[in-house]
């Protein structure tokens, strides 16, 4: 295989684990939003309902709301930091320059085979990677996986935790919607028991 096809199926791999890597980055932003806002929202109600009943949470109601209330501005504050949606928009951007790159490279080596700047395709390659944060090895390994390179089947076996690890960072937000379950679950009992 030549360095031109090489370097059309780098890009390839390219594309496919930014593309993964921003549908990853986009589903954590909204499974947070979702948790984040279940949290707010549950919070609030519970203190409007210990306005009418101090004791609806127990003895100490005011005071597990107000530590509620601290960890899900802590949580909205890390979240907000951690920029899901702009690094998914980013990683996104990034893969359709890769793409647009290599479509310009695969017509250019179809016909005009033999005058093809290689090394200025490979620079600007290069240059569109540093314009975006890399994907994550579960990324790259996923695409890898489904794509049956050569050296994948000898790395099989030591890269299973990686997608497992990262699937389990993408869901976790979910346990918090546990919270907001629970206060609503509480509510209305109360409410019913009037």
């Amino acid at each position: 295989m030549d360095f031109g096809n090489r370097l059309m199926g780098r890009m390839y791999t390219t594309y496919l684990a930014r593309l993964h890597s921003s549908k990853r980055l986009a589903a954590r932003g909204q499974i947070w939003n979702i948790a984040l806002i279940s949290l707010t929202s549950a919070s609030l109600l519970a203190s409007i309902g210990t306005l009418t009943d101090a004791d609806l949470f127990g003895p100490q109601s005011s005071t597990v709301l107000l530590c509620l209330t601290a960890a899900a501005t802590v949580l909205s504050l890390a979240v907000s930091a951690l920029d899901y949606s702009g690094r998914s928009r980013s990683a996104k951007s990034n893969y359709l320059k890769v793409q647009r790159l290599s479509c310009e490279l695969e017509l250019v080596l179809e016909t005009t085979p033999g005058e093809v700047n290689l090394s200025a395709f490979s620079d600007r390659y290069h240059e569109i990677l540093s314009e975006s944060e890399n994907q994550s090895n579960a990324d790259y390994w996923n695409v890898c996986e489904h794509r049956d390179y050569r050296g994948w089947k000898h790395f099989r076996g030591h890269r299973p935790h990686l997608k497992l690890i990262q699937g389990f960072v993408t869901y976790a937000p979910l346990i918090v919607i546990a919270v907001p379950v629970a206060i609503l679950y509480r509510l209305a009992s109360w409410a019913l028991d009037g």
